[in-house]
């Protein structure tokens, strides 16, 4: 049996679109749009670690993010909040 994570897309895309979370990123000055998303689990489980990389414009600038967290839905919304941070350098 093979143990090995094996690739999840699209498991927390709609998390990284969701609305509350694009609203509260624009009430702060950030129009987020997510292009491109992928995640992969780095353990099993309900709450598994994973890592989630981003592509998105934000304030009509093209940024890539990554996050790391268990549970993988964690790990998708700071993958989009270290795009924005991005823009802050």
């Amino acid at each position: 049996m093979d143990t090995a994570a094996k690739p999840q897309v699209n498991t927390a895309r709609a998390t990284v679109r969701s609305r509350p979370f694009v609203d509260a990123l624009a009430a702060l000055g950030f129009d987020v749009r997510v292009l491109d998303y992928f995640e992969h689990e780095m353990s099993a489980g309900d709450n598994a670690a994973g890592a989630s990389y981003v592509e998105c414009t934000v304030n009509e600038q093209v940024l890539w993010g990554v996050g790391f967290s268990g549970p993988i839905v964690a790990a998708s919304l700071n993958a989009v909040a270290s795009a924005v941070n991005r823009t802050l350098r």
